[in-house]
């Protein structure tokens, strides 16, 4: 019997523990939806940008450019140097990558060089402001007011409003969402196709706020803006003619707009380790909590986006921070499958597409140059001649792209 009740008092504090061990497990697995990746560096990510799904860039603390192939999993260091010391940003356009930087004396400098290439070049640039968030569009990278071209920024010319305020006053964060450009300076939401003309068009009368002024139009209705200090978002659904807006509880919030409905967001203030995310335009709100702390979000599909912060952190989702249904879309990569076959100088590959309808195969290196296509009902591929190596075939599909690494 005393047996028995010490079996009986064991398996309760066994269970105790178990619950207890859950639930710091639970703890320390903070987030399902945001994996924090390897980066090699302990420095501050400042800016990244990626130039297709795999190669992708990011400027950290110090003066240091980081490197990744595979989608962001892993990131390399490529250049450092201290005369890109303090705030950063980076961009690409064509087949060149450029850096923006300003140092200890307030100099801005430019550092250029090209995808896959070692020959960086740093230049001064004459500016009174920092670029915070270039983005390219049409052969230009457009900054906040400004956009460079020739080797130097001029201001856009944007419509004038009541208030005498214009896009070129660099007030607002340039969106780009498809070939739409879009900005607002806390009355209006200024957007372009072309980057060359602007349109504004007032939204609902704002409250007294100031920056960080973000915004969206998906080209053809629908348009977003938020004005912070309250944090606000004004919704309009057919093309700026009618507005409503909505006040958030939180009292500063920096929005990334995936499309119109999807939102991410990180508190500007506190609270570093949350990150928001919202399926109706931001107007309620959940989060999911990170281990360490993040300070802005980068998102280069609707389905690849990264949150980033100080020591090197960088965390990377695959369905928008939960945004995205991933059952599917496990269950369509999960599909299309490949086998390796490696004989002497040939590599054969056969994958089974069930659910998956091939539009195209096209082989790449490491470098993410293509080397060859194949036809898109092929079986079987045939690879020959291949240097030892790692290689990508990419199967654009009804249901999207998937990558295989080889």
């Amino acid at each position: 019997m005393w047996q028995s009740h010490n079996s009986f008092l064991n398996y309760f504090k066994m269970k105790k523990l178990f619950i207890i061990f859950s639930m710091l497990l639970s703890l320390i697995c903070y987030s399902q939806n945001w994996e924090l990746v390897s980066t090699n560096s302990l420095d501050e990510i400042k800016d990244m940008y990626f130039k297709d799904e795999l190669i992708g860039y990011a400027v950290a603390g110090q003066g240091k450019i980081l490197k990744t192939i595979d989608g962001g999993l892993n990131w390399n260091l490529i250049y450092e140097n201290s005369e890109l010391f303090q705030e950063q940003s980076i961009v690409t356009l064509n087949n060149k990558v450029y850096c923006f930087a300003q140092n200890f004396d307030g100099v801005i400098k430019k550092l250029e060089f090209q995808i896959n290439l070692n020959n960086f070049e740093i230049t001064t640039i004459n500016l009174n402001f920092t670029p915070q968030n270039p983005i390219s569009h049409n052969n230009v990278i457009y900054d906040s007011g400004v956009k460079y071209e020739n080797s130097q920024f001029i201001p856009l010319v944007g419509t004038t409003d009541i208030s005498g305020s214009t896009i070129s006053n660099g007030s607002s964060e340039i969106y780009k969402y498809d070939d739409n450009l879009t900005a607002s300076d806390g009355h209006n939401i200024f957007y372009s196709t072309n980057g060359l003309i602007w349109v504004s068009n007032q939204f609902h009368t704002p409250f007294l706020t100031s920056g960080p002024y973000q915004s969206y139009y998906d080209g053809t209705s629908k348009m977003r803006t938020v004005t912070n200090y309250p944090c606000v978002v004004h919704i309009s659904n057919d093309n700026g003619l009618s507005w409503t807006y909505n006040e958030i509880n939180i009292q500063a919030l920096y929005f990334y707009f995936v499309n119109a409905e999807k939102v991410l967001g990180l508190h500007l203030f506190n609270e570093e380790n949350k990150i928001y995310y919202s399926t109706n335009s931001g107007i309620t709100f959940d989060f999911e909590t990170v281990t360490f702390p993040v300070k802005k979000i980068y998102a280069f599909s609707n389905n690849l986006s990264f949150a980033y912060g100080t020591n090197g952190i960088i965390y990377r989702s695959i369905n928008a921070g939960g945004l995205l249904n991933t059952i599917n879309e496990k269950k369509n990569e999960n599909d299309l499958k490949i086998y390796q076959n490696p004989s002497f100088d040939e590599v054969i590959i056969e994958y089974n597409a069930f659910d998956v309808k091939i539009n195209s195969i096209s082989l790449y290196d490491i470098n993410m140059k293509m080397l060859k296509n194949f036809k898109s009902d092929s079986k079987l591929l045939v690879l020959n001649n291949l240097q030892i190596g790692t290689y990508f075939i990419i199967f654009e599909t009804n249901k999207g792209k998937i990558t295989k690494k080889i």
